[in-house]
């Protein structure tokens, strides 16, 4: 726990993160909260998205949706200049109100600002989707570097009682919505720090009712190995949510109403054939500090500490299910280890050697086994992880010139004409076998997925250099518009994709083929090569706005907008015939 500013681990650490600081300057705290938070991977490309602060914000720094855990987020942060101040200022608390007035009050309202719009446009349709994939939970941050109080305590669920009035509006009528404030001070902070590098974050002590069992060990290690009701895990799920699997590489991956979604079925038997839970699943292995038989009551086992390391969608399918289920039991293994280097083993092994598919993060699969071969054996300037998370034990640290996995897989799915994919839909390829064999198949090569994420970057570069540019040209203000509107870098890359044929003036028969001839270049000249056809290219960005309009969810639209959109392209192309034999001659569209 966070006494004083010098005892804040999570200051310590944001410290370190000098690319961060460097390039946010004050919203750097805000996103290495949403990161440790959300344990997001590609930080970046999330604050692209997802920052909305700026000039005429109305008092909103941040708007982030996560589909799969089905939250969004409603962010504020102060940074003081000295850390550590006895409180945050209230006044910037009770900006959140005028924040949520904005983002749900004044939607058709001209004066709204496009940065504001289009977060709004995205959480309407977060929260109205169907069922299967419909957000139910906005929590509203207040972050700072100061000690939490009482008083924004209270002004947070002032302004979380004004939201609810707001999703009484006639499109919000009939859903449930969890409206969750939260004051993100520095104990807070330090909590997530804690989670992401401790490997059981959970250190209460616990009573757990179970049915039978037994003990086993060895000089190292002790574990008890019993069966607990269903009804146990959905509580502890209520309390400590994500903290669960503080020392799982995987978290909860979410539901949908699908056959083919492993957790849609586990959660249909908890709630249908209870009785039978414990045959069907293979059970949960958690770590802890401790336990013990309670004295006088033979059914009941005190655990202190715990974290999942196997069995994260189990425990996440029943603690999400609507209600607390009355009947049915789930094997489960509590192990003891007093040994540091055997419990890093044992969490390392339990994650690894039971693999979850569809739902898993495929890292090992034979497609990502070769490509992380492929990376590292032809000497790429790049690293690739091909699914694994926090390989070095560190989930925090950034590895340079590290392609992230789910953002490779978000540009494999937008070049590959799937940008409504990759935008809101990100974790169902690793989910569907239909969507990740689609992007990751034996055509794939460590040279594509350069060429696919070069281009992400070098859009997203676009984005940058035009907000931080003073003086803005005419088409440089139309390219700056379409650029922030969330989902544009997919669409685009989709559009420049389905106009390559133009581009390079030849047909492309294979589109898994194309990469750069030499890719040995340093990551920022690499992104420079797209940048000599992002001038043409985002001359007709406004073909692309419509399917914007409704967050890429209409794929006829989406379909008709690209079609257009490469009709200009190729018929304009006599235009800028020079810039593009000049990208052609940098490019291969044969395999190798």
């Amino acid at each position: 726990m966070c006494d004083t500013p010098s005892s804040s681990l999570f200051l310590k650490a944001l410290e370190d993160q000098k690319e961060l600081k460097e390039k946010y300057k004050n919203d750097a705290g805000l996103l290495y909260a949403l990161k440790l938070c959300f344990n997001i991977e590609d930080i970046d490309t999330e604050a692209s998205q997802s920052l909305v602060d700026g000039k005429n914000d109305k008092k909103c720094d941040l708007v982030y949706v996560n589909y799969e855990r089905r939250v969004a987020v409603i962010a504020q942060s102060y940074w003081a200049e000295v850390p550590g101040k006895k409180a945050a200022k209230g006044n910037k608390a009770s900006d959140l109100n005028t924040a949520v007035n904005w983002l749900f009050s004044c939607l058709n309202n001209a004066t709204i600002p496009e940065n504001l719009r289009d977060a709004a446009i995205q959480l309407e349709d977060a929260l109205t989707t169907d069922e299967a994939s419909r957000v139910n939970s906005i929590e509203i941050w207040y972050v700072h570097n100061c000690m939490e109080s009482k008083n924004i305590a209270e002004e947070l669920t002032r302004v979380g009682d004004g939201l609810k009035r707001c999703l009484n509006d006639s499109k919000f009528q009939g859903k449930q919505f969890n409206v969750i404030p939260i004051e993100v001070g520095l104990k807070k902070l330090d909590e997530w720090y804690r989670s992401r590098q401790s490997q059981i974050s959970v250190d209460k002590t616990i009573e757990v009712p179970i049915k039978g069992g037994y003990k086993i060990g060895s000089e190292k290690w002790d574990a008890y190995c019993t069966a607990v009701p269903l009804s146990w895990i959905y509580n502890i799920y209520q309390i400590y949510e994500r903290q669960l699997w503080s020392a799982n590489v995987r978290d909860y991956l979410g539901s949908r109403s699908s056959d083919a979604n492993i957790n849609h079925s586990i959660k249909k038997t908890a709630s249908n054939e209870p009785d039978d839970f414990w045959t069907f699943n293979n059970g949960v292995t958690a770590v802890v500090h401790a336990f013990e038989k309670v004295k006088g009551k033979r059914n009941k086992l005190s655990i202190t500490g715990l974290s999942i390391v196997n069995g994260a969608q189990s425990s996440g399918a029943i603690g999400s299910l609507n209600k607390e289920p009355q009947n049915g039991y789930i094997p489960i293994r509590f192990i003891k280890c007093k040994d540091d280097e055997l419990l890093g083993k044992i969490v390392k092994y339990n994650n690894s050697q039971n693999k979850i598919a569809p739902a898993d993060f495929r890292s090992t699969d034979r497609v990502q086994e070769r490509l992380r071969k492929e990376f590292s054996d032809i000497n790429l300037p790049f690293s690739y992880n091909g699914g694994r998370r926090g390989g070095d034990g560190d989930t925090i640290s950034r590895v340079r010139n590290l392609i992230p996995s789910e953002t490779a897989a978000q540009s494999l799915s937008a070049f590959h004409l799937r940008p409504d994919i990759a935008y809101h839909k990100k974790k169902l390829i690793w989910e569907s076998d239909t969507h990740y064999n689609r992007i990751f198949n034996d055509g794939t090569s460590a040279k594509h997925i350069i060429f696919v994420y070069s281009l992400h970057q070098a859009i997203k570069k676009r984005q940058s250099d035009l907000k931080d540019k003073e003086e803005l040209s005419k088409q440089e203000k139309k390219q700056a518009a379409f650029l922030n509107r969330r989902g544009a870098i997919y669409i685009l890359q989709s559009a420049i994709s389905s106009s390559l044929e133009s581009i390079l003036d030849d047909s492309i028969s294979n589109r898994f083929a194309l990469h750069f001839k030499n890719t040995q270049l340093l990551e920022e000249k690499l992104f420079g090569l797209w940048e000599t056809i992002l001038e043409p290219c985002l001359s007709f960005c406004e073909h692309l706005e419509s399917p914007l309009n409704n967050s890429l969810r209409n794929t006829q639209n989406i379909e008709t907008a690209l079609g257009e959109y490469s009709n200009f392209i190729n018929a304009t192309k006599s235009v800028n015939t020079s810039i593009f034999k000049k990208f052609s001659e940098l490019v291969s569209i044969e395999s190798e």
